[in-house]
C-alpha cells in the first residue's frame, strides 16, 4: 500500500504526546492511495505513532497507522473517516525515510528531530 506511493508521500509534521507517551507522524498522500472510496477527498493523510518514553526516542516497530482522507472544509482543509489500516513494518521503514529524508533539509536539533531550522531562527532572534 505505501511501497506504491511512497514517491509521492510528503512527510507533513510531528507531535509527541507524554500523556499518551506516543510519538506521532503525519504524512500527506496522493488521492490514490484511498482507491476511489471517497469521491470528494483531495488527498489523503496517513498517520503513523510510536510507543515513546520521552520525546526524543520512540520505538519504531511499535508503529501504528491510521489513513484518512482529506477534503475541503470552509476556507481550510479537514481529516476525517480516519481507519487503521495494517501496513508491514518493511512499510512503515518507507515512510520513516520519507521523514528521515525531512529532516535532513530542515532539522537543526539531533536530539529533537522535530524541531526545525525555523524554529532555532525564530529562537535565535529572541
Amino acid at each position: 500500500m505505501i511501497r506504491e506511493y511512497i514517491d509521492k508521500i510528503e512527510f507533513e509534521e510531528s507531535f509527541y504526546s507524554q500523556e499518551q507517551q506516543a510519538f506521532t507522524m503525519y504524512f500527506v498522500a496522493p488521492l490514490a492511495i484511498l482507491k476511489g472510496k471517497y469521491p470528494d477527498a483531495i488527498s489523503a493523510e496517513i498517520m503513523v505513532e510510536f510507543e515513546a518514553e520521552d520525546n526524543r526516542y520512540f520505538r519504531p516497530k511499535t508503529g501504528r497507522v491510521e489513513i484518512s482522507p482529506t477534503g475541503e472544509h470552509g476556507d481550510g482543509l479537514l481529516d476525517y473517516d480516519w481507519q487503521y489500516v495494517y501496513v508491514p513494518y518493511e512499510e512503515i521503514e518507507l515512510l520513516l525515510q520519507v521523514y528521515d529524508k525531512w529532516c535532513d533539509e530542515h532539522c537543526y536539533n539531533i536530539l529533537y528531530p522535530h524541531d526545525t531550522k525555523r524554529d532555532k531562527e525564530a529562537a535565535d532572534e529572541n
